[in-house]
């Protein structure tokens, strides 16, 4: 019965997710957990096949939980689906796929669509336990996931990698005169330990007479030569390079000097070992691993190939059965032969592994086999099958062996990792009746020693440790044999000081080989006593042994594989944008699922093979074509905003940011384009503007109110105020002439010194809120004032010139003016320690220009003299915005101790 774990701090989803898969799955056990630590216990306790995940929860949110269940051995293979209303943002998929999550479903829960990936989950789940129990669909999986790996790294080399082009030249004797810097970096040196050196020096010594014989037999009819070179780099590695040298002389013939031209071809040279490393893999496999592989078209009439294994386990000739292709069916017994039949009849077209049931032969000796056979497809570029590929193996020791490995077998199928192991040496020490077990690991960077991974004495897990292989009997498993002392192992080996710790009379040991028979370990039982059942040790320990090493190979190849999809997939299908790789006549050759969200096509399919142009508005067509020549002339990346089209030619803001790709020589293949709908961002540029503009009108209304307040409180004071305090003045005044007692007197002379106090203060008030001589004289009479008031109550020598006349202002922007003015002197008071100031009035064409300078302490400008930076001050930046409202600019011109000019310049409408 499928378990399911559901995880929710919300025990009202947890109900409804459990009355909803008890109602479409029945045959399902549903358990929950209120927390995200309480579902880590319960997941590591019950091992459930599926887990639903809530992400926003308190203490430990989904993510957290996520990636410490796919942390831990026990619970890392169980799949996650992340259920939340966060569960439709592209941000919080990326997270949920970076923690490890398997799929997303959205709040609120939609029934049939839980359901459905719950089903699919089990799918899934289920697959991968069967495919975990046999060897040769894991062998399969590596096989494929390899090739993905393979795929991936190219695509990843197509997009991020450019390759340059190495440049040097040397004297006829072979001494480096020039090196650019990619030879440099080729070579990963320095350019001074480069030049002056030999260059055959730095070819790899095997190399280095055919070099130089290549090289000297340039001559001046024919002064080019091709090769290939092998360089040792400084860390001990290998590089290969592809290099055209050519011989150059002098008018009179001499020959004075070599240019060359290199290109680093390691990676050719290393897809060229691996494909014949690949086909050696092949080869090797098919002939070697005891099983029978074969070839063959669709309806299994005609055989394309079959392995030599077809001879031992069927006992007839390969070319028997590829004379007549259907006699592997002749030997089944008849009571097999139809359920083997109905398989190949009722297969559709579309499957992904064939799987037929265990039958029976009998060959011409008259001995019995059981076979156990696959079958899966191999289809071309438009997915039609055109082949079948299949293996069949012998099962028979299988068979007899069943019941005393099922226990085994029991208690490794739904494990992996650590676990897998620990199950494995305990249940081998069970089943053979071993005191201890052993798995160890064998690495070529210590290939004299083992690692044990997990180690069993009498039932009970004991410390890992290593030892040195020589002088043991592990030396001759890891040498590649199964290995079997019945007894007295420790007479055989006396310097083996481990065999006399354990005390061990008996050893057996298998090596763990991965697909492509390469050493990763050994599986080792020993026992004080003999051992005696030798059929049985051997074909348990091979069983096994196949099932350890796959698993090791797995755990190595999967982490392979995961950071290399993972590598492709953030920079390319996590990636916001869309990213379309371009031919150089600007088809489309590549285009990520992102690129067919943006332009509008169902699936990026639709897009490949079209011309890149008719995704371009016909306006930006001729600019975008000449930015390409341009990235191919001078191999620079541009980015430039443009209108692009979707699907249904709607036009909206883009960006294009595009690259050349460029093969091994340097010659370039092909663009990669990276582009962004921007339209968000330009439909916030303008908001932004015409909030700006609305800003500043509101400011300048708002000034202009302030400022009208400002004159009408003037007038009262001076009108009202002024009138009442000079009235009561005049009183006081000829108070003091009647016959009044004395103290009555000196009271009304104390009285009126607070009036006279009162009449010049709300004086001085009233030219501060609203200098009267700016609306009666003008601008220049309010600065002088303004300056004359800054003289007598600071001792600042004030200076004021007036070049021109000024024309007429509007009130708005003569009290824009004076006030901007106003704040500059003022700023000069509080800042800038200045003795004199001076201020200078012009205008010139139709713009007034006011320079006010000072010779103060001065400030560094950099960065200040900008419209955002907070460095300026809330002053400098009110003056700035009231100005350009006016269209006008200001301008500052300061440095440390050197004096401050501020310059304001505003047109002005006659």
């Amino acid at each position: 019965m499928p378990r399911i774990l559901a995880i929710d701090d919300v025990l009202d989803n947890l109900i409804t997710i459990e009355s909803v898969l008890n109602s479409y799955l029945p045959n399902c056990q549903v358990s929950t957990a209120l927390s995200g630590k309480k579902g880590i216990e319960m997941a590591a306790a019950n091992k459930p096949d599926i887990i639903l995940l809530d992400i926003l929860m308190p203490e430990m949110d989904g993510y957290e939980v996520c990636e410490h269940l796919k942390n831990k051995e026990e619970t890392r293979h169980i799949p996650i689906i992340m259920v939340s209303a966060l569960g439709s943002m592209s941000e919080s998929r990326v997270k949920g796929l970076d923690a490890g999550a398997d799929a997303f479903i959205s709040k609120p829960v939609d029934a049939p669509e839980l359901v459905a990936q719950v089903k699919v989950m089990l799918r899934i789940k289920e697959v991968e336990d069967t495919l975990r129990n046999e060897r040769n669909n894991l062998e399969k999986l590596v096989e494929l996931r390899t090739e993905k790996l393979f795929e991936s790294e190219k695509k990843y080399k197509s997009i991020i990698e450019d390759q340059t082009q190495a440049i040097i030249r040397y004297k006829p004797e072979g001494i480096l005169t020039f090196v650019n810097d990619s030879f440099c970096r080729m070579l990963r040196r320095k350019r001074e330990s480069l030049l002056g050196l030999s260059l055959y020096t730095l070819v790899a010594p095997e190399n280095i007479a055919e070099v130089r014989k290549k090289v000297e037999g340039l001559t001046k009819e024919n002064p080019l030569g091709i090769d290939e070179r092998k360089t040792i780099l400084p860390d001990g590695s290998v590089s290969w390079q592809q290099w055209t040298d050519r011989a150059i002389y002098n008018n009179e013939g001499e020959l004075i000097e070599y240019q060359a031209e290199g290109v680093d071809i390691t990676g050719r040279k290393n897809a060229e070992a691996n494909l014949r490393e690949s086909e050696e893999k092949f080869r090797q496999l098919a002939e070697n691993i005891g099983q029978v592989f074969w070839l063959a078209s669709p309806d299994m009439e005609h055989i394309y190939y079959i392995s030599p294994a077809y001879e031992e386990i069927w006992g007839k000739s390969c070319q028997s059965l590829l004379d007549n292709p259907t006699s592997w069916f002749d030997p089944i017994f008849d009571e097999e032969k139809r359920q083997v039949r109905d398989v190949i009849d009722s297969y559709l077209e579309d499957f992904d592994e064939l799987r037929f049931p265990e039958f029976r032969i009998k060959k011409h000796d008259g001995t019995t086999r059981w076979i156990q056979a696959n079958a899966y497809p191999i289809k071309d570029n438009t997915g039609k099958l055109i082949r079948l590929a299949g293996l069949a193996k012998d099962i028979t020791q299988r068979k007899k062996l069943e019941e005393a490995t099922n226990q085994i077998t029991g208690g490794i199928e739904s494990v992996t990792g650590n676990v897998f192991f620990q199950t494995l040496v305990n249940s081998l020490a069970k089943v053979l009746d071993a005191e201890f077990a052993f798995v160890g690991k064998f690495t070529e960077e210590a290939p004299g020693k083992i690692f044990t991974l997990v180690v069993n004495q009498g039932g009970e897990l004991k410390d890992n440790f290593e030892y040195d292989l020589e002088g043991t009997p592990c030396n001759n498993v890891v040498a590649g044999e199964l290995c079997i002392y019945t007894e007295n192992v420790q007479e055989q080996f006396p310097e083996d000081h481990l065999l006399k710790e354990m005390g061990a009379n008996s050893y057996a040991g298998v090596p763990l080989f991965s697909s492509s028979n390469m050493l990763l370990g050994i599986l080792v039982v020993l026992d004080k006593k003999p051992l005696v059942d030798l059929e049985l040790i051997k074909t348990v320990l091979q069983v096994f042994s196949g099932r350890a090493g796959a698993e090791l190979e797995r755990l190595n190849t999967e982490k392979a594989l995961v950071e290399s999809e993972e590598k492709f997939r953030t920079i390319v299908e996590a990636s916001p944008d869309a990213v379309l790789r371009i031919d150089l006549n600007t088809g489309i050759t590549y285009a990520s699922t992102r690129a067919a969200e943006i332009f509008g096509f169902e699936g990026y399919k639709e897009l490949v093979g079209k011309p890149f142009n008719e995704l371009i508005a016909p306006d930006f067509r001729e600019k975008i074509e000449s930015i390409f020549k341009n990235v191919v002339a001078d191999g620079t990346v541009r980015d430039e905003e443009c209108m692009l089209l979707t699907k249904e030619q709607s036009a909206y803001h883009g960006e294009l940011s595009t690259s050349v790709i460029r093969d091994n020589s340097g010659k370039p293949f092909g663009f990669i384009v990276i582009a962004k709908d921007i339209t968000q961002r330009k439909d916030a540029e303008n908001a932004i503007k015409v909030y700006q503009e609305n800003l500043r009108s509101m400011t300048s209304e708002l000034n202009l109110a302030v400022e009208k307040e400002r004159r009408r409180i003037a007038v009262d004071l001076h009108d009202h105020l002024g009138q009442s305090l000079a009235m009561a003045r005049i009183k006081l005044s000829g108070m003091k002439n009647e016959q009044l007692p004395e103290k009555t007197v000196e009271d009304v002379v104390e009285t009126e010194k607070y009036v006279i106090d009162a009449i010049q203060n709300s004086r001085t008030l009233t030219y501060e809120l609203s200098p009267p001589v700016l609306f009666e004289l003008g601008l220049a009479a309010a600065i002088n004032w303004k300056l004359e008031q800054l003289n007598g109550k600071y001792q600042l020598e004030t200076n004021l010139e007036v070049e021109d006349e000024i024309p007429e202002l509007s009130e708005d922007l003569l009290i824009l003016l004076f006030r901007s003015v106003s704040e500059l002197l003022n700023n000069i008071i509080k800042h800038a320690k200045a003795k004199s100031v001076s201020v200078k009035i012009n205008f010139k064409g139709r713009y007034l220009n006011i320079n006010v300078n000072d010779d103060g302490k001065g400030f560094e400008t950099a960065g200040v003299d900008t419209k955002y930076n907070k460095k300026a001050g809330i002053g400098l930046f009110s003056i700035r915005e009231r100005l350009e409202y006016f269209e006008g600019k200001m301008y500052i011109d300061s440095a440390l101790e050197k004096g401050t000019k501020i310059y304001l310049s505003v047109p002005v409408n006659q």
